[in-house]
């Protein structure tokens, strides 16, 4: 037997109407979560690209000219964004010639074979920046790889605020 079925009119009025208030309450919230987190996400990409982009466009005379400590300086001023986890710069031909890793990582092979552009995963962003004279000419390519740990964190508040809410 429904427990349900012995209560009164106002009980089972009260309950469905908490029923539609809860679930409208969540879809709410995870419409809300839904879309921050896509902008934080473009948001992350976006600088990630730019510092790749400002960190690519100033170590171009560096390798012109060999020069690996500018190369790490450059490299090691990333460290100001928390997120990013590593830096690697690679000659022409493909060879690592600068570093910059928040954990020691594995020897990275040939870095001619990475391809430009940005990947996206849960965790990461990676972006691979060519590196080129204004006359098309490669000089190198730098690979920045940052973690999206903050995304992560944003999601956990919005969880406790969400159950707290409801």
């Amino acid at each position: 037997m429904c427990p349900f079925r012995n209560c009164s009119f106002v009980t089972k009025l009260l309950v469905v109407l908490l029923a539609c208030s809860g679930t409208t309450l969540t879809l709410c919230a995870l419409g809300f979560i839904t879309a921050d987190v896509q902008l934080i996400r473009q948001m992350e990409l976006r600088h990630i690209e730019a510092l790749a982009q400002l960190a690519g466009d100033n170590v171009k005379a560096a390798l012109d000219f060999d020069d690996t400590a500018v190369m790490n300086e450059t490299l090691a001023a990333l460290a100001r964004r928390p997120s990013i986890e590593s830096a690697h710069l690679y000659n022409e031909a493909g060879k690592l010639v600068a570093a910059y890793c928040v954990h020691p990582l594995p020897e990275h092979g040939d870095g001619s074979a990475l391809e430009a552009g940005t990947r996206v995963s849960d965790e990461f962003i990676e972006v691979v920046y060519p590196i080129q004279h204004k006359d098309g000419a490669r000089v190198g390519t730098l690979h920045v790889r940052a973690n999206l740990y903050y995304l992560q964190q944003q999601l956990r508040k919005y969880a406790v605020i969400v159950a707290s809410v409801l």
